[in-house]
């Protein structure tokens, strides 16, 4: 399983190829609600800031990963709404050095 694109020495397609099969593994693992929510955060963040979203599946959650966002963009009015939006749902912020990651916990 690989974790980050960026830090691995695999070509970009294999990278793919492998998120690809783990969302066929895992996805089913969720309900459709929890992959709905997911969807909604992964669509709001995309718009909300000018960097690469992905969307994956993992096996006890969904991530929605926001690859180092700008610092306007993260404290812009639109970013304050979606992380009001994910706490009334229960999604989790975790914060990193430099990346967004939002989790929908598997239940």
């Amino acid at each position: 399983m690989i974790k980050d694109e960026d830090s691995s020495p695999l070509p970009a397609f294999v990278i793919r190829a492998d998120i690809e099969e783990q969302r066929k593994d895992f996805s089913p693992l969720f309900t459709k609600a929890q992959s709905d929510l997911s969807m909604k955060v992964y669509l709001r963040a995309a718009a909300i800031y000018n960097c690469r979203v992905f969307r994956n599946y993992r096996e006890n959650f969904i991530s929605v990963k926001v690859e180092k966002p700008n610092v306007m963009d993260k404290n812009s009015d639109e970013a304050i709404a979606l992380n009001e939006f994910c706490l009334e749902n229960g999604v989790e912020l975790h914060p990193e050095k430099k990346n967004l990651i939002y989790r929908i916990r598997r239940t």
